[in-house]
């Protein structure tokens, strides 16, 4: 297969929708003032996966990253397009962006680990934490959990991700930051 990927006059990468084991996704890698952001998007919005890498080569880092996808081909396509998300907010219907598309690549410094997603008319915050997500978070920042947390995850991950889950939103909400639901509030 194939993947089409246009590179905006800003340096970010995104490429067309492609077929995977988890539906239609899509992907943006953004060189960063950190390195080279990757995010795997479904078609509606919901981010399934988030990677940060040291590198500043974008192309060469989402090459890396779809290895197994399919080859890619680059396209210079003018401006970037934003993440087009399938909610709206719950608070005045208005339209939602990815809180890093309101940003140049190059001033983005830090990242956010739960993507964050803003109201365009309000300023109302939200995150987006879908299932895949979490668990490859989970898997890939292992460190982040003690040693009786690890085996607890081991044991049942299921229970363990319902947990890690319940955690992140009480922290949210402790913040009024509320959860991002893609598909339900339209």
């Amino acid at each position: 297969m194939r993947i089409s990927t246009n590179i905006s006059v800003d340096g970010r990468l995104r490429t067309c929708e492609y077929a995977s084991d988890e539906g239609n996704c899509f992907c943006v890698a953004e060189a960063t003032g950190a390195g080279t952001l990757i995010t795997r998007f479904k078609s509606g919005g919901d981010v399934l996966d988030q990677t940060c890498e040291v590198s500043k080569d974008a192309k060469s880092v989402l090459c890396d990253y779809l290895k197994g996808e399919g080859a890619i081909d680059f396209t210079n396509s003018g401006a970037y397009e934003r993440i087009t998300v399938d909610a709206k907010c719950d608070r005045c219907k208005g339209e939602i962006a990815r809180e890093l598309d309101l940003k140049k690549p190059e001033e983005i410094r830090s990242v956010p680990v739960v993507p964050i997603f803003v109201c365009k008319s309000c300023g109302r915050r939200f995150y987006s934490m879908t299932d895949v997500y979490l668990t490859r978070l989970a898997r890939r920042q292992s460190s982040l959990f003690s040693a009786n947390e690890l085996r607890e995850m081991e044991k049942n991950e299921r229970e363990f991700m319902t947990n890690v889950r319940e955690h992140v939103i009480r922290i949210f909400a402790s913040k009024k930051i509320t959860r991002l639901r893609i598909g339900v509030n339209k």
